[in-house]
């Protein structure tokens, strides 16, 4: 779907593409009806490939043919596997490019520091399900706006969000710390000083 917000650099009004809940719903119900029906057909395939081999000597005209087009078979059911993770991680990135753009309002900056927490500071929360997946966006939010209110972004649908960056870690700051409001919510997540030290150094290079 396409939202229309003021864009806070330019503050001309824009359209952007985002990714709602439901639609992210959607598409991972048809992705996995999809793979499961390609997969089942192939599994049933392999089975009769296996069955047919079954008995026969390695000596037999048929032999290296059936064993050819099981090995191939198999391949076609790890690539079904793997394609199906790729669209299911695909299809949970383009979700959060949403969210992120519906917030950022065109803030390059807020968006860079969003995904940086994204990525690396919060990459260690669950995210196992609807929930789990939002509170981790929702965090990473929170931790690159530097604001430490408990309001839920997902609760009156995409917006919000603030600019409320200070020179400890701003969107234009030249520093990679953290800012006092950060640490206090980082804490509160459960991140620790250790993971501090570790991806501090990076985020002025985002």
């Amino acid at each position: 779907m396409k939202i229309k917000q003021i864009n806070e650099t330019t503050g001309e009004e824009e359209e952007v593409e985002v990714f709602s809940q439901q639609e992210m719903d959607k598409k991972l119900s048809d992705v996995k009806s999809e793979f499961e029906g390609k997969l089942n057909i192939a599994e049933e395939e392999k089975k009769d490939l296996q069955a047919k081999i079954t008995g026969v000597k390695e000596d037999h005209p048929n032999f290296k043919a059936l064993k050819d087009a099981l090995a191939d078979k198999s391949k076609e059911i790890d690539t079904f596997r793997s394609s199906y993770e790729t669209d299911k991680k695909q299809t949970k990135t383009d979700y959060e490019e949403g969210i992120i753009k519906s917030v950022a309002k065109g803030n390059d900056e807020l968006q860079k520091k969003i995904k940086y927490h994204l990525e690396n500071t919060v990459s260690g929360m669950k995210d196992d399900s609807k929930e789990t997946h939002q509170s981790k966006i929702q965090a990473a939010i929170k931790l690159a706006s530097d604001n430490s209110s408990d309001s839920n972004i997902f609760d009156g649908g995409m917006g919000g969000g603030g600019r409320g960056m200070d020179d400890k870690g701003g969107a234009s700051g030249d520093k990679a710390e953290f800012s006092t409001k950060e640490v206090a919510l980082g804490n509160k997540l459960g991140i620790t000083e250790e993971d501090r030290k570790k991806y501090g150094s990076k985020v002025s290079k985002r």
